[in-house]
């Protein structure tokens, strides 16, 4: 039977080490979610965020580069440049 204690403890001990790694983990995800801004609870508007922050980056760039929002493909933002047009109108029929 020593064998199986021995297995058995070391795999207990593997798990007990793994559960901790894990909360260590937990916890170090949190604490990115609320640097990036992306927990529960937070907005674009949550001041002090990285999503803040690149919702302030992009409406400078917006305003710097307004008519020619194009250019800022330069800056990784993916720009799409289109143009609708009124429905048109069909005759109602009698």
């Amino acid at each position: 039977m020593g064998e199986f204690e021995n297995k058995l403890a070391a795999a207990k001990k593997l798990r007990d080490d793994a559960e901790l790694l894990h909360k260590q983990a937990e916890k170090k995800m949190q604490e990115a979610k609320q640097i990036l801004g992306i927990e529960a609870g937070q907005t674009i508007s949550t001041q002090n965020t990285l999503y803040y922050m690149l919702d302030l980056i992009k409406k400078r760039l917006l305003a710097k580069f307004k008519n020619v929002e194009d250019s800022l493909g330069i800056y990784g933002f993916r720009v799409v440049i289109s143009t609708s047009s009124s429905p048109k109108r069909t005759p109602k029929t009698k």
